[in-house]
């Protein structure tokens, strides 16, 4: 499945008003072992920045979700950040873990 999801925040730091708009395509696919089902997912994630006035950070990402009761499921991920805003840019890689609970 291919989905484009897009975003803008808006942001008041250091008392100073600012937006930020953020474009999200992901590509992922269900796949089942045995009663186990997992969905390994690919994400871009481009971020425009009003402060900085232009596009100021990627993101990139590699994950999955797993179901582990009937309203939750834990995802990890592997996510690498590239932040133009500021010289020299500012390069983030990060692991992570979710749970998430549906209610």
């Amino acid at each position: 499945m291919l989905s484009d999801r897009n975003r803008a925040d808006l942001r008041f730091i250091g008392g100073d008003f600012d937006w930020r708009y953020r474009n999200r395509l992901t590509a992922e696919r269900t796949f089942s072992i045995l009663s186990h089902h997992f969905t390994p997912y690919l994400r871009a994630e481009a971020y425009y920045d009003s402060n900085a006035e232009k596009w100021s950070r990627t993101a990139a990402s590699v994950g999955s979700t797993f179901p582990i009761r009937r309203h939750s499921e834990i995802e990890a991920y592997y996510e690498h950040q590239n932040d133009t805003s500021t010289a020299p840019n500012r390069q983030v890689n990060a692991l992570g873990i979710v749970l998430t609970m549906y209610f």
